[in-house]
This record gives structure tokens, C-alpha cells and sequence, in this order.
């Protein structure tokens, strides 16, 4: 998954729970649509946000991003040494 437009029913659930801060709204979508995490949401304005983008937006325009935050950002590779 690339890009949605933002228009399209899993945009607008993912936007909405990362502008309102809802983790478990978020973890639930996030767990339901593999790859999510790194989606482009086309917005009004032509620009392509991922939701990362979408929590850290300017100020003002998220209440509670800092939460969304850590459910955005893909989990990082594990490392294993031997």
C-alpha cells in the first residue's frame, strides 16, 4: 500500500486517530492493514502525508500527535549478532 486517497474510509479512520490521539483506534488499524504505517493520505492541499507526518503537523493542528507518534514510526529492524 502506497498511497490512499484521502478521501478513501481507512484514510479518513487513520487521520482521525492520529489527530485525535486514539491509540487503540490506531493500533486496531495499524494490525488490520499491514504496511499502514508508511501509507501517503493525499490531502486537499495535493500534499501526500504519511501518518507520521499527519501527528507531527504544525502547531495547533494536533491536540495529542505525541502519542500517535510511537504507533506511526515502523518498528525498527531486529538486530541479531552472532
Amino acid at each position: 500500500m502506497d498511497s490512499l486517497p484521502g478521501d478513501d474510509p481507512v484514510a479518513v479512520a487513520l487521520v482521525g486517530a492520529v489527530r485525535e490521539g486514539d491509540l487503540p483506534a490506531l493500533r486496531r488499524l495499524l494490525a488490520e492493514h499491514p504496511g499502514l504505517a508508511t501509507v501517503r493520505v493525499a490531502g486537499r492541499d495535493g500534499c501526500a502525508r504519511t501518518p507520521l507526518h499527519v501527528a507531527c503537523d504544525g502547531p495547533g493542528t494536533s491536540r495529542t500527535g505525541r502519542p500517535s507518534c510511537g504507533c506511526c514510526w515502523p518498528p525498527a529492524p531486529t538486530r541479531t549478532h552472532g
